[in-house]
């Protein structure tokens, strides 16, 4: 198969902080830390006030208990505001700064893929990754990542940076052909 398929592609900071959110989701820890910093906040604040009321009668006990809940989701609430709103934020803060920073990181470049790897070629950089480098390909909701290492992709662009459907179905069968079960795209 010697088809070579080339385009263009430019990534901004949303297809960054876009695909960030997609590599952090892969793992189940950070699905559910909320929930697991949460519970365990929330029985530590539980246990802490029931033991500090050991000697009062029942219905003491059943008061403080009800008591330390409030606090518990008041912390509760703190964690779930510090992942989802002040995390992204510096996330996208530090992401801006990057792409102000580091020139290479905001040029248009030209992705060939051919028979020899994934070429890329800008202005201010270029290079080739011969196929034996690639060690899988991820294909997500709209972007498609290239990797080279268990290190983050070393390449990723908008799946609709490709012309039509026909050229999307082109590269899925040369990165297949090239690369076999390492290739995780539908």
């Amino acid at each position: 198969m010697d088809e070579t398929i080339s385009f263009r592609t430019k990534v901004t900071v949303d297809d960054a902080l876009i695909v960030g959110k997609f590599l952090r989701n892969q793992s189940w820890l950070y699905r559910y830390d909320i929930v697991l910093t949460s519970s365990i906040v929330f029985f530590a604040f539980w246990l802490a006030i029931v033991v500090m009321s050991d000697e009062v009668s029942a219905i003491n006990a059943i008061g403080a208990t009800v008591f330390s809940a409030i606090p518990a989701v008041l912390v509760t609430i703190l964690i779930a505001l510090y992942h989802r709103l002040i995390i992204p934020v510096l996330t996208r803060r530090r992401v801006k700064k990057i792409f102000k920073s580091v020139p290479a990181a905001d040029e248009e470049m030209l992705i060939t893929l051919s028979k020899e790897g994934v070429e890329m070629k800008g202005e201010l950089s270029s290079g080739i990754l011969k196929w034996d480098g690639v060690t899988k390909v991820v294909e997500s909701e709209s972007h498609l990542l290239f990797y080279s290492s268990s290190a983050p992709p070393f390449l990723y662009f908008r799946l609709s940076e490709l012309d039509s459907d026909n050229s999307r179905d082109s590269l899925k069968r040369l990165v297949r052909n090239k690369l076999g079960d390492r290739a995780y795209m539908s």
